[in-house]
């Protein structure tokens, strides 16, 4: 038995409806809110792990330092790592998993010189 042309007609335009109502209903959600911060992470050291449980949970890792930059906290890493001797990753200050993080708040930027002030001296070659 052969089905009905006109009900399977309706079915794939119901389903064509269907996936262009999903489609333009996702495009309407806000878009998540743009990290204002980075923070550098380091799995919290104990008694069992002196370098810190890299597979613990993030939210439970030390936070060494803030930047304003996804860039300047990637290149803040390296230096981190060697002087902590411990693993250490930057993490957006929006990632879910660091909803029980206390916030530290950002390093203040250096102020401008005055107009009246004399320039810093270049340093030595």
């Amino acid at each position: 038995m052969q089905a009905n042309p006109h009900i399977v007609k309706r079915g794939m335009l119901l389903r064509s409806m269907l996936a262009v109502f999903l489609v333009t209903m996702l495009g309407c959600l806000p878009a998540a809110d743009p990290p204002f911060a980075w923070y550098v992470l380091s799995p919290t050291p104990n008694a069992f792990y002196p370098q810190g449980d890299s597979s613990s949970s993030i939210s439970t890792w030390e936070q060494i330092k803030v930047f304003p930059t996804f860039e300047g906290c990637q290149d803040s890493l390296k230096e981190l790592q060697n002087r902590i001797n411990r693993e250490v990753g930057c993490f957006p200050s929006n990632d879910p998993r660091l909803k029980n993080l206390k916030p530290v708040s950002l390093p203040e930027p250096s102020p401008a010189p005055s107009a009246g002030a004399p320039a810093p001296a270049p340093k030595g070659s």
